[in-house]
């Protein structure tokens, strides 16, 4: 939302328009969901990639691996994994990344308060994003979806929308 802002009439500058700043309890969520994005989209791309490289999960086990049993299991099950579901799900991945990104950039401009809702929950699930597994995702959904449930911050939206 555009505010114009009259100014004295000897300034020769007429009306200027003036932005409603975003407010600084919405700026620091909307960049940590941002950055979230951009890493959970990073990982799905790498992960699709390693996903079509067939000699990825071809070859011997590392030495290492030998003597634990659970990196033998996963190795095992690495190996044995079908790379068709592996890149549809990394896609997936990606897909939801891009979302968390737009979502936070939204929340940041206040424009578009259902996709940075959206975006605060996409970011805490565990399954679906990389950041959601490690509780990164998780700290940083529930603090934007915290601040976007303020009553303040609704108004906000509901301003800029206006």
């Amino acid at each position: 939302m555009i505010i114009p802002v009259p100014l004295p009439e000897n300034s020769g500058l007429g009306v200027v328009e003036h932005r409603p700043k975003t407010p600084l309890k919405v700026k620091a969520p909307g960049i940590a969901l941002s950055i979230v994005g951009v890493l959970d989209t990073l990982y799905a791309i790498l992960n699709c990639l390693s996903h079509l490289n067939p000699e990825t999960h071809s070859g011997p086990m590392p030495s290492e691996f030998r003597n634990n049993e659970f990196m033998r299991e996963m190795w095992k099950s690495m190996s044995e994994s079908d790379p068709v579901v592996g890149t549809l799900v990394s896609i997936l991945m990606a897909i939801v990344g891009a979302i968390i990104i737009f979502g936070g950039i939204r929340m940041l401009k206040m424009s578009n308060y259902a996709l940075s809702i959206t975006a605060s929950i996409l970011s805490m699930l565990p399954c679906v994003t990389a950041l959601g597994c490690c509780g990164i995702g998780q700290a940083v959904g529930i603090w934007s979806f915290v601040v976007l449930l303020s009553q303040d911050v609704k108004s906000g939206f509901i301003r800029n929308t206006a």
